[in-house]
């Protein structure tokens, strides 16, 4: 069922996470209420564990949230079908899109077949030019992987992040016709630069942000600071997060005896994260695997240089050498030797930290990105490809 070409398209959104519902996330659904003025209505399907206590949330008279309190995401994929049944019974979308070809992207697929929905799949994570992310778990490797490709070569079109995972996706057999790049809005108006002083810079203050997961290697991180402490260098390095990794890296840091130099910090609201960003001197990222990582940008626009690996889409917001430094993944010692040099060098890391701000401000326009996404919305709900 095609929207009529003078009509607004009425969009369900499923995925796999409840991040909109939380209190502090008033910035992302600001994002929600802005693409819902843009269409004949935003509706969002969302995996919520029934500890959280979130209720269906309205946005606007264009736009609401539900949270379904599955017991396991398992479950999730049958409930959020009955969900999405009851609500297009009742609404009539024109569209499903989901967040990821994987959980999400079943549940679109089954509406699909039901309804004769136009499905369109996001894909924002490096599923599949690195062996990084399918060796964390069998799952990932025999299960996750082989039936994201499938489900990616059966939506009617492919929404990407970057132009890397754009060909990536092309790579697995899906039409360049049907693939969009399209990033995910950020919300740049909460990031602004810190104090553009040497002594900023010079206070060798090191930050990460982000999961406590595997795909983050952040055992890599603390091994290039024990490297940087043999080294004679004074810094403070902010670990800025939580996950299943939290007591094991905690371990990691005694064992290494740096246990002094490192803070861990409970995971902390988006909309608050910018102090901590302004409180630094260098951002580090060590990950195995990556997407668009966001946190890159958030702390780009807060003026900090980047200290990164070359994987996934780090290295298409890092140039090395303009806005940051990039160096091989699982590699504590050229990981100690990017962040040392620039902890010699307080004025190169000034620098690099102004052209990341100037640089990501220009790229990152959040308008820009809900233009081109709700644009990408309105055509293929119409059947368009072009």
């Amino acid at each position: 069922m095609a929207v009529g070409q003078s009509e607004l398209p009425k969009v369900l959104h499923i995925g796999a996470d409840d991040g909109l519902l939380h209190p502090a996330s008033s910035g992302g659904r600001r994002i929600r209420r802005s693409m819902a003025e843009r269409v004949g209505r935003l509706d969002d399907i969302r995996y919520s564990p029934r500890r959280n206590g979130y209720k269906p949330m309205i946005l606007s008279d264009r736009a609401a949230v539900y949270p379904v309190h599955s017991r396991t995401k398992l479950n999730f994929l049958r409930d959020a079908f009955r969900l999405g049944c009851r609500l297009h019974e009742e609404r009539g979308y024109d569209l499903v899109r989901t967040n990821d070809p994987m959980g999400s992207g079943i549940v679109g697929y089954r509406l699909k077949r039901r309804y004769g929905l136009p499905l369109l799949i996001k894909c924002h994570s490096d599923y599949y030019s690195s062996g990084a992310w399918r060796s964390e778990s069998l799952r990932y490797r025999f299960l996750d992987y082989p039936f994201s490709i499938w489900l990616l070569r059966r939506a009617d079109h492919v929404q990407v992040v970057s132009p890397r995972i754009a060909e990536d996706v092309a790579r697995l057999g899906v039409d360049v016709k049907q693939i969009t790049v399209a990033s995910t809005p950020i919300q740049t108006e909460l990031f602004e630069p810190g104090p553009d002083t040497f002594e900023r810079y010079a206070a060798g203050r090191l930050l990460f942000t982000g999961r406590l997961a595997k795909q983050k290697d952040i055992p890599t991180l603390l091994r290039a600071a024990r490297v940087l402490a043999d080294s004679g260098r004074q810094f403070r390095l902010t670990i800025v997060g939580s996950g299943e990794l939290g007591e094991r890296l905690a371990a990691l840091a005694r064992e290494l005896h740096i246990e002094a130099r490192v803070e861990f910090v409970p995971h902390v609201p988006r909309e608050e994260l910018t102090a901590y960003y302004q409180q630094s001197s260098i951002f580090v990222i060590s990950s195995v695997h990556e997407a668009l990582g966001k946190v890159i940008v958030e702390a780009g626009l807060c003026g900090l240089p980047i200290v990164g690996t070359t994987v996934g889409d780090i290295s298409w917001n890092v140039a090395d050498g303009e806005n940051g430094l990039l160096v091989p993944p699982d590699d504590p010692e050229a990981l100690a030797g990017a962040i040392g040099r620039l902890l010699d060098d307080p004025a190169l890391a000034r620098m690099l930290g102004q052209e990341a701000q100037r640089s990501f401000r220009e790229r990152w326009r959040c308008e820009d990105m809900i233009d081109t996404t709700v644009a990408l919305i309105k055509r293929v709900a119409k059947g368009g490809a072009d």
